[in-house]
C-alpha cells in the first residue's frame, strides 16, 4: 500500500534499542537505515557495515507476524575482516 509505514523494533547485545519507521511505501528513510546499520554494527571495531534493505523488510514482516510484544534481539550483525 502506498504510504504504509514499515516498522522495526530491535535491540543489540550492548542493550542499544531502536524503534523506527524505516520505510514509507517504497521509500526507505535514510536516517532510520543509518541508525539500523549502527545497531547492526561490528561492536568490537565499532564500525557499521552494509545492511540490505531487503533483510530489514524480512525482519520487519516476521516481527509484524509475531506481534510487537518484544524487540528482535540482534545477536550477530556485521563483522569487519579484522
Amino acid at each position: 500500500m502506498p504510504g504504509t509505514e514499515r516498522l522495526i523494533w530491535a535491540i543489540n547485545p550492548a542493550g542499544e534499542e531502536l524503534v523506527a519507521a524505516y520505510r514509507t511505501g517504497n521509500t526507505y528513510d535514510e536516517t532510520a537505515m543509518a541508525r539500523l546499520r549502527l545497531l547492526f554494527r561490528d561492536t568490537h571495531q565499532n564500525m557499521p557495515g552494509p545492511l540490505p534493505p531487503l533483510l530489514v523488510d524480512v525482519l520487519s514482516v516476521l516481527q509484524e507476524r509475531w506481534g510487537y510484544e518484544r524487540p528482535l534481539v540482534i545477536t550477530s550483525g556485521f563483522r569487519t575482516p579484522q
